[in-house]
């Protein structure tokens, strides 16, 4: 989706988008002395981004509109009503399920223009002010064609810190993006832009919870997805075997479903042949080409709409090419179970709690003895410790388990940076929690923020619209119902006696074997460090950093010479050193093909 309001018309830019779309449709609509111009892509996709115009109204929706409740059970909206446009817009956005955004146009005497990015996961608008208005997209990438790029330092220091910038930042000082679980609203007749929530985190006192309940939400939400002519990402984890399973009950047809290996002796493989085998599912596996990996890496730069530290994204975007090569349109990923039912950091909260007791002054020599030492290149029974005190350095102990590479001697630290980041981070997370005691305040935080900046930079792998935009990505357990059963759900039953996701695998058992449910999971881990010493990747490190560009700022360049000189001897990579390389690579590559 795209548009703009202006007193100026772009007829260039109206051009570009109908002969790069021939199938896409335009509207064309007057506020006043302004021009309204939108544009809503072809597609390809029946089930996905319906839209409602008329002589003054105009609604666009991005992804696929579900509403309803496992009571009633969902529906999907393949087509809005003017009786949705007399609900109003508020109403209309709040009582979508599913992971959606919108654009909304109401002309006459008093125009409003209205942008909502979804609760969670993908999906989300971008706006620009322009010459005496405003324009607006679904993609990042697209708005970035109206006016010079004028890099946003803050958002690059936070991406390649902690994988994430968070909203209204992006890469791009002119360019904002709607924070989750907010829309905005334009008066066009004033100019002026107020931010609005339509969705808040509410979390129980109570210490137990109605598991039947949480069961009743994923039963009504397979059935919908089950109707769908959908398939599924089976990794044989937890969430998306007990999706597998429960959208098998409730099909007709047998779910089709796919599986990225690292090879033949992927640990993971036995237990997505035995998910799909016990879910009669269709399993399609598909094994990762290394030799394919320079190219894979030049694409994922190409396609992304927006980049991200996250170097799964490398077996996640080759897994969903080949899905969108098997002529898949919609797409079930398990993304949000982690966040919404127990994560390792909940898990461990005492040991938070315990460092980021730690006086400043501890605090700031462990973090430099740490980085000045190199104990933060290599994996060893230090660095993980270390590494937890180092990112304890945030202004709130919620944003240090969001930190993937705590600065060190080659990348530099900036206070200014921190503070600013950190306080709009809290600032939105403390906007989207309803207000409740200060029980439990740690976990509270530590999970909205886990649910609206990890989860959403776990949810873009999957999202390649850009690429393939007959293929939409559906998160369920990121939906409405879901985050607010979450909500409800003790921190000690969702790490039951050191058990993360405990609900989950209580709701698992009937299907699969104990010894499955409780195993230790290897998750989708490339070979991070192989990869950086594949000849051709070592080749396009060294090219693209020995000039960079928007990233030159933050490093000691000398120093980071050095680090990319030895590369190819440093043995065991570290969790933060895979991490900077990838953030660092991703970045600079996806400047020099979108900029």
């Amino acid at each position: 989706m795209f548009g703009y309001i202006s007193k100026r018309e772009y007829p260039w830019l109206e051009n570009y988008l109908e002969e790069c779309d021939p199938k896409g449709i335009t509207f064309r609509y007057r506020c006043g002395a302004k021009k309204a111009f939108f544009f809503r892509g072809g597609v390809g996709n029946e089930r996905a981004s319906p839209f409602y115009h008329d002589s003054n109204h105009l609604m666009l929706c991005e992804g696929i509109p579900i509403r309803g409740s496992p009571d009633n059970k969902y529906e999907l909206v393949d087509m809005i009503s003017e009786e949705d446009i007399k609900k109003g817009f508020y109403n209309f956005i709040n009582e979508i399920v599913s992971n959606v955004s919108t654009i909304f146009l109401k002309t006459g005497n008093d125009p409003k223009l209205y942008l909502s990015s979804n609760r969670a996961a993908t999906n989300r608008i971008y706006y620009q002010y322009t010459n005496k208005g405003i324009a607006f997209s679904s993609s990042f990438s697209v708005l970035l064609r109206f006016a010079p790029f004028r890099p946003n330092y803050d958002a690059i220091y936070s991406i390649l810190k902690s994988g994430y910038a968070p909203a209204p930042l992006t890469l791009s000082k002119d360019v904002c993006v709607v924070p989750p679980s907010h829309y905005v609203t334009v008066d066009l007749s004033e100019n002026e832009i107020s931010y609005h929530t339509y969705f808040r985190f509410c979390f129980s006192e109570e210490h137990g919870f109605r598991l039947n309940r949480l069961d009743q939400i994923l039963d009504g939400t397979s059935e919908i997805l089950s109707q769908m002519d959908s398939s599924l990402l089976l990794s044989g984890g937890v969430d998306s075997t007990l999706l597998a399973h429960k959208m098998s009950d409730r099909s007709n047809r047998i779910i089709r479903s796919y599986f990225l290996a690292f090879g033949e002796n992927d640990p993971e493989l036995p237990f997505a042949k035995e998910a799909s085998k016990s879910s009669n599912s269709q399993l399609d596996v598909t094994y990762m080409d290394e030799s394919r990996l320079f190219k894979i890496i030049d694409e994922i730069a190409t396609f992304y709409d927006h980049p991200f530290k996250d170097a799964s994204v490398i077996p996640t975007y080759y897994l969903m090419r080949h899905v969108a090569d098997e002529g898949e349109k919609i797409v079930i990923d398990g993304t949000g179970g982690d966040g919404c039912f127990g994560f390792k950091a909940i898990a461990l909260y005492k040991l938070w709690m315990f460092a980021y007791g730690l006086p400043k002054v501890v605090k700031r020599l462990i973090s430099s003895v740490y980085s000045h030492s190199g104990i933060w290149k290599k994996e060893s029974f230090l660095e993980k410790p270390f590494r937890t005190i180092a990112k304890c350095c945030e202004i709130d102990g919620a944003l240090g388990p969001l930190v993937g590479s705590p600065p060190n001697d080659v990348f530099f630290s900036n206070f200014e940076y921190d503070e600013s980041i950190g306080r709009l981070s809290m600032s939105l997370v403390n906007k989207l929690i309803s207000p409740c005691s200060s029980e439990q305040i740690f976990n509270q935080k530590t999970t909205v923020a886990e649910i609206i900046f990890g989860c959403p930079r776990a949810a873009a792998k999957t999202d390649l619209r850009n690429k393939f935009p007959q293929v939409y990505t559906l998160y369920p357990y990121l939906w409405k119902d879901i985050l607010e059963e979450q909500g409800k759900i003790s921190w000690a039953a969702k790490v039951n006696k050191g058990t993360v996701k405990w609900p989950l695998k209580k709701l698992l058992q009937p299907y699969v074997p104990h010894s499955f449910i409780y195993r230790k999971k290897s998750g989708l881990t490339p070979d991070v460090e192989s990869y950086m010493k594949n000849q051709k990747v070592y080749s396009l490190i060294k090219e693209t950093f020995m000039n960079p560009n928007i990233v030159d700022r933050f490093i000691n360049k000398k120093k980071f010479i050095k680090l990319i000189e030895n590369l190819p001897i440093i043995e065991h990579y570290s969790v933060p050193l895979r991490s900077f390389l990838w953030g660092l690579l991703f970045v600079e590559l996806w400047r020099s093909k979108h900029l």
